[in-house]
């Protein structure tokens, strides 16, 4: 698709009818058929799925305004992104303590929750900044509102990493219209076209060209937006799209964060219980620890390719909880610039702690593919040689 026309109106309404049969699929999907296994209809479940129409409701406003965009600030289109810089790696391996330590340079723009939740078009952006000026001309009670609100309906995910309106977040979650965003599959667990989020690769040429043409033309918003700065991106679901990032930025940056498997799976099945209740789903616990033995599989392997590449760094976790100023430090070095003093200084190393042990999950080296190991320890390799 030529550059001028991405995420052009035509793209958008092809992409905004792709997702809404996406979802479609799955939400009438949950009332019979393999999802009832995963998801039984508890109260709490089919609470939610009534729900879910008002969800629907609100993406429809998103695509109403990120088409509103091509009229009224056209000009987000020509906007370049310059040497961005992509962190990903595997869940639960230090990237969001990365994230924000070095969202607090100025030099970078990163996405914010309230921005990815509320406002991924310009003109919901713009519009919002206004009602923000207007709330603290009478002492904010709006946003000590929605503050609260966030606190409370994020309690419990804490354990994934601290949530607020004003933190830097993933930019994944951005394409929740497009029914692009990973956690989407956790509410919808027999949903197929979710679930392939996880492993870019298995998804339809087509399909993965959409949402690189669209996730494109949200960043294109968001340094627009921020006066052209240099973007800054963490997703540590994109595990499996690095090379179609690579391919679409090729001057991009990419830092690779990775952990012991075995402690990164049951960090990562242990912080996603409060999803299992939010959403009621994996009433037996066996789902997950199952599927995301697949998903680690293949993003380890995934981000051994991708280290190949001359601009990536990989770090790994344990060296980054022990050390994070020198993993800073080296970061700056690789990107070619000093290190500003007050880099770091509002990130922490981890999210609230939380026990996990594999064991409890049934985890041991054996329950892993040994083409997991081998892509780890190739990853671990190039991290210890890059120190």
């Amino acid at each position: 698709m030529a550059f001028a026309k991405r995420g052009s109106g035509d793209a958008l309404m092809r992409l905004f009818l792709e997702a809404t049969a996406i979802y479609t699929r799955a939400w009438l999907g949950a009332f019979w058929g393999r999802q009832r296994a995963a998801a039984p209809l508890t109260p709490r479940r089919i609470l939610l799925l009534l729900l879910f129409p008002l969800f629907m409701v609100v993406q429809l406003l998103h695509w109403l305004c990120l088409a509103l965009d091509h009229v009224l600030f056209p000009a987000f289109r020509r906007q370049s992104i310059h040497r961005p810089v992509f962190v990903l790696g595997v869940p639960r391996s230090g990237t969001t303590f990365l994230h924000r330590a070095l969202a607090d340079d100025s030099a970078f723009t990163t996405t914010r929750t309230w921005e990815l939740l509320f406002a991924p078009s310009l003109c919901q952006r713009y519009f919002i900044r206004g009602l923000i000026g207007l709330d603290k001309l009478m002492g904010a009670p709006i946003a000590h509102a929605l503050r609260w609100l966030v606190k409370r309906g994020g309690r419990g995910l804490e354990a994934i990493h601290a949530i607020g309106l004003d933190a830097a977040e993933e930019d994944y979650l951005a394409l929740l219209p497009a029914a692009g965003c990973f956690f989407a599959s956790l509410a919808f667990p027999g949903s197929s076209s979710l679930a392939a989020l996880g492993d870019f690769n298995t998804m339809s040429e087509g399909r993965r060209q959409r949402l690189m043409d669209h996730y494109h033309a949200l960043m294109q918003r968001h340094v627009f937006a921020h006066g052209g700065r240099q973007l800054l991106s963490k997703n540590a679901a994109f595990a499996s799209w690095g090379d179609a990032l690579k391919e679409r930025f090729p001057d991009a940056t990419m830092i690779l964060c990775i952990r012991e498997p075995l402690r990164a799976v049951s960090s990562q099945v242990s912080s996603l219980q409060p999803a299992r209740s939010l959403f009621a789903t994996d009433p037996d616990g066996e789902d997950l620890p199952r599927l995301f033995r697949q998903y680690y599989e293949r993003w380890f392997t995934d981000l051994a390719r991708l280290a190949s590449h001359r601009e990536t760094l990989v770090i790994d976790q344990e060296w980054m909880a022990k050390e994070g100023d020198k993993v800073l430090d080296q970061i700056y070095l690789r990107l070619g610039r000093d290190r500003p003093e007050n880099t770091g200084a509002t990130a922490t190393v981890s999210a609230p702690p939380h026990r996990h042990d594999p064991g409890h999950y049934d985890l041991q080296r054996e329950s892993l593919d040994a083409t997991l190991w081998e892509a780890y320890s190739v990853l671990s390799r190039q991290a210890l040689l890059q120190r």
